[in-house]
């Protein structure tokens, strides 16, 4: 085996011990987001692991591999460096770990492209991440079923949504609906029938964790996703895609069967009704109308945000704030209609 066979195992080896193990570290923490929390900072030393794999390949094979959507991405972020320049941007150092951490994804993606995996490979890597998302659905489940009011691992029993490792519903929700649709996807492709029990096991776990995590975005990402599978899944073997939606009714089952507690966390009115999300986002959007090439600066968008709203509340057109924001929930708003430029 050559040394760039080599650099292949290598690459794979780490992204298992990633999915394994790096992703599902805990530590205790104070919350927040990005660096702020233990697990994003042993899963970033394990992206930096990779992607000195790929620049090393590059390197040993004195070739760069590349597509189009790789000149796409680097336009991209070539983009986002522009409104940095702009007039507007006295707390524009706010942003710089997101910048940072974009450019980090893009020498990820070129790093992956360099490894050349073939099909199988592919699918083992998919697999990893199918197994990242069972790990999670188990720690998940055993948060919300297991654990007692004085716990190691600091959950708080009365929450009654499980948030995983993620310390958040809606990302845990965002993450099992993924791998459950690469679980979908995967019983279409593998042979092999343990693995095939492995993958709707794991579909099964997601959906039960999605349910009970009572979250909008993962029922509603999770939805679309499966409408998505289900015509290509009928085309390449409906027997399969027929036990895959058993395996979904399962989770749901299982998770409806928590009753009174799954409706104490959060009922039906409360997701549907007028929220202030909704309030924030339409507040957002509206800032975005107000300076729609400029935007309002990079990092400006907390500051901004309060005197924006503060501003409708003396001419009686929205109530007082009632939450402190610093995201409107919702990225396109947040990185192209407001803190950043309009492209």
């Amino acid at each position: 085996m050559d040394r760039l066979q080599k650099l292949n195992r290598y690459f794979l080896i780490v992204f298992a011990i990633l999915m394994g193990l790096g992703a599902h570290y805990f530590q205790h923490n104070q919350g927040g987001s990005g660096l702020e929390l233990a697990q994003n900072n042993v899963v970033w030393i394990f992206f930096s692991i990779l992607i000195g794999l790929g620049l090393w390949k590059i390197t040993d094979a004195q070739k760069i591999f590349y597509t189009r959507f790789t000149i796409v991405f680097l336009i991209a972020f070539l983009l986002f460096l522009i409104p940095i320049f702009y007039p507007n941007n006295f707390l524009a150092e706010q942003s710089y770990t997101r910048l940072l951490g974009l450019f980090a994804g893009f020498l990820l993606f070129v790093s992956l492209q360099q490894m050349r995996f073939n099909a199988l490979y592919i699918q083992r890597l998919l697999l990893l991440v199918v197994l990242a998302g069972f790990l999670q659905a188990c720690y998940s489940l055993m948060q919300d079923y297991l654990l007692p009011a004085d716990n190691f691992f600091g959950y708080d029993v009365g929450y009654g949504r499980p948030y995983g490792i993620f310390q958040q519903p809606n990302v845990l929700a965002s993450f099992m609906a993924t791998t459950l649709i690469l679980a979908g996807y995967l019983l279409q492709k593998i042979e092999c029938r343990k693995t095939q029990v492995f993958l709707l096991v794991t579909a099964w776990l997601n959906m039960w964790v999605i349910t009970v995590a009572v979250s909008r975005v993962g029922y509603l990402g999770s939805l679309l996703a499966v409408l998505f599978l289900i015509p290509w899944a009928w085309q390449q073997n409906k027997k399969r895609l027929a036990i895959f939606v058993v395996a979904l009714f399962l989770g749901i089952g299982f998770g409806s069967m928590k009753g009174h507690d799954l409706l104490k966390a959060r009922n039906i009115e409360s997701m549907t009704q007028d929220s202030m999300r909704s309030r924030n986002m339409l507040q957002s959007f509206k800032m975005f109308t107000e300076t729609p090439l400029f935007g309002k600066g990079y990092g400006s968008f907390e500051k901004e945000y309060l005197i924006s709203y503060a501003k409708q509340v003396k001419e009686n057109k929205l109530p007082p704030l009632t939450s402190h924001y610093a995201h409107p929930h919702n990225d396109t708003l947040f990185g192209l209609l407001k803190e950043e430029l309009f492209l």
